[in-house]
């Protein structure tokens, strides 16, 4: 019974100090191999996102300047075919002719004959016969035909090279325009520049329009009038139009204050991009990019890129061969620092670098489990053995039991003095 006992007491001795050993073993490598995993995913996040928003604000930036180029070529178009028509020669022969009336005026008689025509033109009903000779006269009827061949334009006037009115498609608030901001930069103290004008709102259409105003000139290249066109705006977003990218990819035409002049959800002006901050923000950024926690209508941050469209550009400055026409500048405009956004959610780019990451993570979860597993069952199979515990078991019985049998000869030889005692 000793002998048993202390076998099974061995047998379990040298179990634990195996299973010490295996849980030691599995629980360093788990550890290793956590550290491992850990890491690789780490790297493989931090080169992932980094590539995949480098190449999101490069392609994004290619769009961008594409589709401003696209826009820039749609304006430059518009304001080829405005030419022609402001340089027709019944506008030459018109304006010469009503110029004449100026010949005998001095410059304050000039300036009475205009405020006097323009208090008249205010006051007289729609029916009245001043009004017929400037909106019925063949000039103005010429208007009215170019204009229902050409559904973009919204509203026509011509006037003299004082700002009288000479002919119309539709009845002008005034007479005169010496004093508004358009006719005077085109007009340019007689140098004549085209000058394109803030978005106006037409309340007659119901349109938000782009007015061009452009100087018509005579042989010697005299100013003698002045041609202003208004166009509707949206004639401007066609290359923008039906643009997507992805799921939340989306093309945008903005203002230097941040509204939406264009957007396949919303009307001009009636929203803004962003917060003004974040808007100024990218705008400052020299690589033409940026994230945007405020972007309309998209959830979460959003990246941009931008191109600018706008004629004071001179690297892209499309109306040169205008401006030679009229003088060696830059053409002044006004209310055209437009910006083409291309924009998209930051969690539809980083989608596919998020589902590697989570399946790196299930295998090295599973790897983990696996290698754990075959650590813990191949360690420790270098401990004593079964046979090794019995061998070891029975030199320990046999042993204990010849001590005892010393113990038992001893005793039986103090016995016989015992007795003679």
């Amino acid at each position: 019974m000793d002998f048993i006992k202390k076998f099974f007491l061995a047998s379990q001795k040298i179990s634990q100090q195996k299973l010490h050993l295996k849980l030691k073993t599995t629980l360093f490598t788990t550890s290793a191999a956590i550290i491992f995993f850990s890491t690789l995913i780490g790297i493989v996040y931090f080169l992932g996102f980094n590539v995949l928003r480098d190449k999101g604000i490069e392609s994004q930036e290619e769009m961008a300047q594409t589709l401003a180029s696209a826009v820039d070529s749609t304006i430059e178009r518009q304001a080829e075919l405005l030419k022609l028509n402001a340089n027709s020669q019944l506008v030459i022969d018109t304006l010469k002719e009503n110029n004449l009336k100026y010949r005998t005026k001095s410059e304050k008689e000039t300036q009475r004959y205009l405020m006097d025509m323009d208090k008249r033109w205010i006051e007289a009903p729609d029916d009245h016969p001043v009004l017929k000779d400037y909106l019925e006269n063949a000039l103005s009827l010429k208007l009215k035909e170019l204009k229902g061949q050409d559904e973009k334009l919204v509203n026509v006037m011509i006037t003299d090279r004082f700002g009288g009115l000479v002919a119309s498609t539709s009845r002008p608030s005034g007479f005169y325009s010496f004093n508004q901001d358009w006719w005077l930069s085109s007009y340019a103290k007689g140098r004549g520049k085209i000058f394109i004008t803030n978005p106006e709102y037409d309340e007659a259409s119901n349109l938000w329009c782009l007015g061009f105003a452009l100087p018509v000139e005579d042989e010697t290249g005299g100013v003698i009038g002045i041609y202003k066109a208004q166009v509707t705006l949206d004639a401007f977003f066609k290359p923008l139009v039906n643009f997507k990218i992805g799921k939340t990819g989306n093309a945008v035409l903005v203002d230097d204050k941040a509204y939406l002049l264009y957007h396949n959800n919303t009307l001009p002006f009636a929203n803004k991009f962003c917060e003004y901050s974040e808007f100024q923000k990218t705008l400052r950024n020299v690589e033409r990019w940026g994230e945007l926690d405020s972007a309309y209508l998209n959830q979460g941050k959003t990246l941009v890129a931008y191109s600018q469209v706008t004629p004071s550009r001179p690297q892209a400055y499309f109306y040169a061969s205008l401006s030679d026409n009229y003088g060696n500048n830059l053409l002044p405009v006004k209310g055209m620092n437009w910006y083409v956004f291309v924009e998209r959610n930051l969690r539809e780019i980083f989608a596919p670098l998020n589902k590697l990451i989570f399946f790196m993570v299930l295998i090295g979860i599973a790897l983990t489990t696996v290698l754990a597993l075959s650590v813990f069952i191949l360690s420790g199979q270098e401990s004593p053995t079964m046979l090794q515990v019995i061998q070891d078991g029975q030199a320990q019985a046999d042993k204990a039991e010849g001590a005892n049998l010393n113990r038992i000869e001893k005793r039986a030889k103090r016995l016989p003095k015992e007795k003679e005692q």
